[in-house]
């Protein structure tokens, strides 16, 4: 007799939960609902697999208990008429029973390898989270990061364990501008054509949005770094450790970057560079006259 295995991982049991299903029935539920059925589904399955084996185990008890009663009996015919009429005989039910015996074994081994997630009884109930806001790219309300790290932890919490299931969730949280730049993902996802995987779902969501969030927050850093002039002048080196790292994610031209260098240096290093500007040509580009400050420091 072949018997069906257990799906190995939670991925593969979740797809085999919506097998044969159609996107438009997907659609139908929500995430509370798919979690739902398949929290019922494997404690239906865990009951099932008790019930089978306690009815097996005492099946075969029975049939020990009938052989028990027999021993010392000469006549093999009292045995079969003991076991009821219509009971096959001893050396039938002995292969029987062994088969019996290793099919549960074979359903202990396999319940043993089925994923915790769907082992794990419904009496436990999970803290609840609040459901992830919308990202519309723009307004500056939630910062990229911020809410992909929210997503990150709903399709944990709620057991979302595809990649297109959680791109499909994801996917919903997007409004505005960003719904529109990941609208290629929208037609694949409704067209039945073959996605991508969630780390490329998130690499191509970080490439437009997280840098963005990167650059206006080191321009932040850097603009209150123009007027810092308590650190340029107490630890310059440090101060152009910072301002090294903040100018290049920023983006901003050369002239200004060199305009507020030039601002905040203390007089000493301003007297030194009039003297090196003498017979010497100042460097355009910012990261060479940070790196003339340095020396000039230095001396």
């Amino acid at each position: 007799m072949s018997m069906m295995a257990i799906p190995a991982s939670d991925g593969a049991w979740a797809e085999g939960i919506m097998e044969g299903v159609t996107e438009e029935e997907r659609a139908s539920f929500t995430n509370r609902q798919y979690h739902t059925l398949a929290r019922m589904m494997a404690n239906a399955f865990g009951m099932t697999k008790q019930f089978t084996t306690h009815y097996v185990q005492q099946v075969a008890e029975n049939i020990v208990n009938e052989v028990d009663n027999c021993v010392g009996q000469s006549d093999f015919d009292l045995v079969e008429a003991n076991t009821g009429e219509n009971t096959t005989t001893l050396g039938e039910i002995k292969p029987q029973v062994a088969n019996l015996s290793s099919q549960v074994a074979n359903l202990n081994t396999q319940m043993a390898q089925l994923p915790v997630s769907a082992q794990s009884s419904g009496g436990t109930r999970q803290p609840k989270i609040g459901e992830p806001p919308e990202f519309n790219g723009t307004d500056g309300k939630v910062k990229f990061q911020e809410w992909m790290n929210k997503i990150q932890l709903w399709v944990v919490h709620e057991n979302i364990v595809t990649d297109k299931h959680r791109i499909t969730v994801a996917m919903n949280k997007l409004s505005g501008s960003a719904a529109q730049y990941m609208e290629p993902w929208i037609e694949k996802l409704t067209s039945g054509k073959t996605i991508g995987s969630w780390d490329e779902f998130v690499h191509e969501l970080a490439i437009q949005y997280g840098q963005r969030d990167e650059k206006e927050g080191a321009k932040k850093e850097l603009t209150a770094l123009f007027i810092n002039t308590d650190l340029a002048h107490k630890n310059f080196v440090k101060y152009a450790e910072k301002f090294r790292t903040l100018g290049r994610i920023s983006g901003y031209e050369d002239s200004l970057l060199i305009d507020k260098l030039s601002q905040v240096i203390e007089k000493d290093m301003r007297l030194a560079l009039i003297g090196y500007k003498s017979g010497n040509n100042i460097p355009t580009k910012w990261g060479e006259y940070l790196d003339l400050l340095l020396e000039i420091f230095k001396d």
